[in-house]
Parts: structure tokens; C-alpha cells; sequence
């Protein structure tokens, strides 16, 4: 943890999340901006959402309350992407309290964001960030808790998605549900840019991996943070991606991030999605694949790609009730089974594998 950074407050600086769905470049992006001196935005912390029924409307944060919030974050699989021992926690969010009398729960997050021991060295730090694909389902919860962040919204054509998706192990690779996600969320991106069009950035994931440093440079602009174009050169430097990620899931997982930014991976998707599954894909992203700057090869209603989705839309219906269940734990409980079809996926690849060495 950079000595500047210890043990201050952070609460007066202005905050900004990253959103796209899994497999569009929002590692890629919180990578550049980790780089940045000037930018503090922890690897991915997905607590937000789920921790603020709970502690949102504290007013006044206790020792105990602190200890409390510490202790249910730590119960997330991703708590330890922050890299900070729950004591050394504690202590950073008591000295941050007891420098604001109306300390909050975004200052809470805040504090989280300022601390994150980055690879880089930081100092002069003017901005606070956050980044997880799981955001890109509700802007509108992280606007009730955030009102004055920025969004910088990366979206990429859903095919290339799916055949993203389907070279991981960490979400189910069927290419309807993908493509309903795909769809639900850029619906509520699209209509959380018209309710708040001077907060929201929409970028396409192709337009910047083309042009890098015109692109940075406008989301630095509508970020009001200095454009420092040595970031692109730095950013996944082997030191950082060491420290950012084990080598086994960097590999399988970022293994593009490894080369300089290129448009190696669009339209990857001509050659590794079958036509029936181009077909599956236009046909349940509907109109926003138009709305959102792609073309479909498909737009007529597709009876063949609905009844051969069938059984993943009653896989889906099951994933929504699950869902549903979860969301009404307490949130200690609920930090275990935050991302349930990360779960699922775990439980399918390792079946799968079995399935094929038996054979």
C-alpha cells in the first residue's frame, strides 16, 4: 500500500464506476485507469449493491457498525481482491470515520477505493473508482447510492460475447442466456443514459480497441482527470498483472491483456459461434443489437431458435427464482452466494470435464 495513502480520508473526492457486461472490456479499462497516478480503483469489489440494504442508512457509524460491515464483506469470494487484512480495515475505516462527523456508507466505499493497494504508485490522487460486469444489471440501485458518480459504459457486440464467454469457466456458456442478459442490460443502460445523459459515457468496446488514445482521452475529459497517455503503455506491465491476478487465471482469462491493445478479438465470433447459435443470438437481443450500434443477420422472428432454447429458458426461469431466494438472506449469508451463476458455471465445467474423461 502506497505510505501516502495509509490511513487517510477520502471522502471528499469525486467517484466513477465501469459497466459492461462479462467479456466486454471493463477489465481492460479499470486496468488503464489502475495505471493512472492520479486514479484510486480497486480490482473488482462487488459489495455495493448487496451490503447497502443493510448498512445504507446508518447515520451514525459506530465501532461496532464498522466491524460489523468489515466482517460481512469479508465473506465474499472477491474480498480478498481488496488485499487488506480485515484489522488493517477496520482500523482504515475508524480513522476515516473519526475525520468526518457525517460519515456515510459512500464514504465507506470510498475509503475501500482510496485504500486499494495498487501495483502502481499513486500519489495526488482525484478520483475514486469502481468496476464489476454484475453492475451493468442495475445502474439505477448504484444511482439511489451514488447520485453524483460518473458511468463509463462499455458495451461489445453480443456475438462476440457468447464466444467469449464460451472459452471461460466462470459463467454458463449458453447462448440465449448470455444474449437475455446482454439484452436486459443494455435496456437499462440505454434508458439510465436518457434519465441522466451528463453522468453516462457509452462507449463501444470496437471503436476504442481501434483507437485507444482518442478514446482514453475523452473519458479522461468527461472524467475531469488528466489524460497521461503513458498508461496505455503501462498498464499491463508483468509486475501489475502478477500482482492483480494468479498465473493459471490470467492465462485462461486475460491472456489478451498481455499484448499491447488491438483489434485482434473483433468479430471473433465468424468463426467460433455455429449459424444456429448467430441465429439464437440475433434473435433474443431483438432490436437492441440495432439500438446499440450492431446489425443483426437475423430479424424476423425465429420459431426454430426459440423452441431449440427451450430447455435454457426454463434453466433461466429456475436461475431467476434462485436468485430471488438469495436476495432475501441476510447479507452476510448472501456474500457467499453473491454470484450464483458463477456457481452454476464451476459445477457445469467440472461435470463436463468428468463426463469427458470417462469417455
Amino acid at each position: 500500500m502506497n505510505e501516502e495513502n495509509t490511513l487517510q480520508s477520502p471522502t471528499h473526492l469525486p467517484f466513477f464506476f465501469i459497466l459492461g457486461r462479462p467479456r466486454s472490456g471493463t477489465t481492460l479499462l479499470r486496468n488503464l485507469f489502475d495505471a493512472h497516478p492520479h486514479v484510486a480503483i480497486p480490482t473488482e469489489i462487488p459489495f455495493i449493491p448487496t451490503t447497502y440494504r443493510k448498512f445504507g442508512r446508518i447515520k451514525i457509524w459506530e465501532d461496532s457498525h464498522i466491524r460489523d460491515y468489515v466482517h460481512c464483506i469479508s465473506k465474499f469470494d472477491k474480498f480478498k481482491n481488496l488485499r487488506i487484512e480485515k484489522e488493517q480495515l477496520e482500523k482504515i475505516l475508524i480513522s476515516a470515520r473519526n475525520q468526518k462527523a457525517d460519515f456515510s456508507y459512500t464514504d465507506v466505499v470510498k475509503t475501500l477505493a482510496y485504500n486499494y493497494p495498487s501495483a502502481f504508485e499513486k500519489h495526488g490522487v482525484k478520483l475514486l473508482g469502481d468496476k464489476s460486469p454484475a453492475y451493468s444489471m442495475f445502474p439505477r440501485t448504484l444511482y439511489r447510492i451514488f447520485p453524483d458518480a460518473k458511468y463509463v459504459v462499455i458495451v461489445r457486440d453480443y456475438r462476440d460475447v457468447v464466444a467469449s464467454v464460451k472459452q471461460i469457466d466462470f459463467e454458463l456458456p449458453f447462448t440465449a442466456k448470455i444474449c437475455i442478459n446482454w439484452r436486459i442490460s443494455q435496456k437499462r443502460i440505454l434508458r439510465f443514459h436518457q434519465e441522466h445523459p451528463q453522468q453516462v459515457m457509452l462507449l463501444m468496446y470496437e471503436d476504442f480497441v481501434a483507437s485507444p488514445e482518442t478514446h482514453l482521452k475523452e473519458i479522461c475529459a468527461f472524467l475531469q482527470v488528466e489524460f497521461l497517455p503513458e498508461v496505455l503503455d503501462t498498464f499491463n506491465q508483468p509486475k501489475a498483472m502478477a500482482q492483480e491476478f494468479n498465473t493459471t487465471f490470467f492465462d485462461k482469462h486475460h491472456a489478451s491483456l498481455k499484448k499491447p491493445i488491438n483489434t485482434g478479438r473483433i468479430e471473433l465470433w465468424r468463426q467460433r459461434l455455429t449459424p444456429i447459435e448467430v441465429r439464437i443470438a440475433d434473435f433474443f437481443v431483438g432490436k437492441y443489437a440495432e439500438l446499440s450500434g450492431y446489425r443483426r443477420e437475423h430479424t424476423s422472428f425465429d420459431l426454430g431458435a426459440l423452441l431449440y432454447s427451450m430447455p435454457v429458458l426454463v434453466l433461466g426461469f429456475c436461475f431467476v427464482l434462485l436468485m430471488s431466494c438469495i436476495h432475501l438472506l441476510p447479507a452476510a449469508i448472501r456474500g457467499k452466494f453473491w454470484a450464483p451463476a458463477e456457481i452454476l458455471a464451476r459445477v457445469y465445467y467440472r461435470t463436463k470435464k468428468r463426463k469427458a474423461h470417462e469417455q
